[in-house]
């Protein structure tokens, strides 16, 4: 069976790629297989490629301020705008091509779980509905990270509107929040013994 969980959240800096990378070793520890995407892991791959002075992806993640660094010799403010320009320009030539690059990937992967840790456009998920409805994957589950008031930083991007919601979980930043982590990975583990 093939599912894909698609992790979401209202702002970034509420934790997505912290459950994720935390929800696939529980899920790994139940003897699930299991594989985390990025949908903008091929978007900052290419930056990498392309523009001196881009960082590898991780250290983005381990130091967020790094995302504020001029990057010299190229018209944006940060890697922050980098990115946005760069998806935003190959999303006008074709508005599923990052999506794309990542069903793409999981397909190849064949795991039971493939967790989407930062889901954004409807167009994304209409896209995997249609991949899901011509059996391509079994099902699509949808889990939105929610954080205390004040906390994280509202994108353009951000906010999905039509996927149904299946699970909320509420990062408080307290050890109460990996263990909502491990609660959902039983359920998931449970539901397939079934």
């Amino acid at each position: 069976m093939r599912n894909v969980v698609l992790v979401h959240g209202d702002k970034s800096g509420i934790g997505k790629d912290f459950f994720t990378n935390h929800f696939v070793q529980a899920l790994a520890q139940r003897n699930i297989s299991t594989c985390a995407f990025r949908i903008a892991f091929e978007l900052k791959k290419l930056c990498r490629r392309q523009f001196n002075g881009v960082l590898e992806d991780y250290e983005y993640d381990k130091d967020r301020s790094l995302r504020e660094r001029p990057i010299e010799g190229i018209n944006v403010k940060n890697v922050v705008d980098l990115w946005i320009k760069v998806g935003e320009f190959y999303r006008g030539l074709d508005e599923l091509y990052w999506i794309k690059e990542t069903a793409s990937n999981i397909i190849k992967q064949g795991k039971t779980f493939s967790i989407i840790s930062d889901f954004r456009f409807n167009c994304e998920w209409t896209y995997l509905n249609s991949l899901k409805e011509l059996g391509v994957i079994d099902n699509i589950i949808v889990v939105k990270i929610v954080a205390p008031p004040g906390v994280g930083k509202q994108n353009q991007s951000d906010g999905l509107v039509s996927a149904p919601i299946n699970y909320v979980v509420y990062n408080d930043f307290t050890d109460s929040f990996l263990r909502d982590i491990e609660t959902l990975a039983d359920s998931f583990a449970n539901a397939e013994k079934c």
